[in-house]
């Protein structure tokens, strides 16, 4: 049969190249569940070739892309981090620069990140039952040219959103307004909100780590939300960081189960 399984329906021309590598495993993104998946490739399957593309220059997903000030998991990690090489800081909720430098170091410390090769943006991806292989364009992209990889196996750790272009609602006369339209995403450092009055739209986890670091500067935040909703405040470390970390950490686990056991005894 031929190659009927596409992942992105594309124009991409049939290109008749030569296949430049070809791998048991690629892993497409190289941030906190790429970096993860590579791990597990590596431990779990030692005699298997894999390769870890990211488009970008850098690792670290998320983490290194969204620039917005606050930003911070949204998930304990304690459960965001990984079991095999448990979040050791000292906030549940820990602020993004200090998850990416999580993720960089486990990179390192696990060697996956020699296996990372960057800039390199896939474009296509086709299945061919013939050949029991998935066959990856890669576009010529910052230094990088274009060329052809295969694989037995494709593994997607590349998100879920657009991160060239973040969903940007279409607001009528936006254009005659006067201030500053920002999308989170394509925040950056010379963006000045001091002493100035400011409206975030929309009330979920990005607007919850946003508005009380804007709050302040500005002279005034208004969150604006299309259904009401209910936020309280809680500790980023204290007293119930103190259990997760003995209980679930120092074990390499998080279940359930073991969180029965601490409270219920087993």
């Amino acid at each position: 049969m031929s190659s009927n399984y596409q992942l992105k329906n594309s124009s991409l021309a049939v290109m008749k190249e030569t296949i430049n590598s070809t791998y048991d495993v690629i892993i497409v993104g190289a941030g906190i569940s790429g970096i993860g998946a590579a791990y597990h490739i590596q431990n779990d399957c030692p005699g298997k070739t894999f390769a870890v593309l990211e488009s970008r220059a850098s690792m670290g997903g998320t983490w290194d892309l969204f620039k917005y000030p606050g930003i911070r998991s949204d998930s304990d990690m304690l459960t965001l981090g990984y079991a095999f090489n448990p979040w050791k800081g000292d906030k549940l909720f820990a602020d993004g620069s200090a998850i990416l430098q999580y993720v960089k170091d486990t990179a390192q410390k696990f060697g996956i990140d020699t296996k990372i090769q960057y800039n390199h943006k896939v474009i296509d991806a086709s299945w061919s039952d013939k050949d029991n292989l998935w066959t990856l364009q890669i576009a010529a992209h910052e230094g990088v040219h274009h060329q052809q990889l295969q694989a037995r196996f494709l593994f997607m750790c590349s998100g879920y959103y657009d991160y060239n272009n973040g969903y940007t609602p279409d607001f009528p006369e936006s254009e005659s307004f006067k201030g500053t339209i920002v999308h989170p995403q394509k925040w950056d450092s010379s963006i000045n909100y001091a002493h100035k009055k400011v409206i975030v739209i929309g009330s979920g986890a990005t607007a919850v780590t946003l508005v009380p670091e804007m709050a302040k500067k500005a002279e005034k935040v208004i969150m604006l939300q299309r259904s009401p909703s209910i936020h309280f405040k809680f500790a980023r470390c204290g007293w119930l960081y103190n259990v997760f970390e003995q209980v679930i950490a120092g074990k390499n686990r998080f279940s359930p189960r073991s969180m029965e056991a601490y409270f219920i005894g087993d």
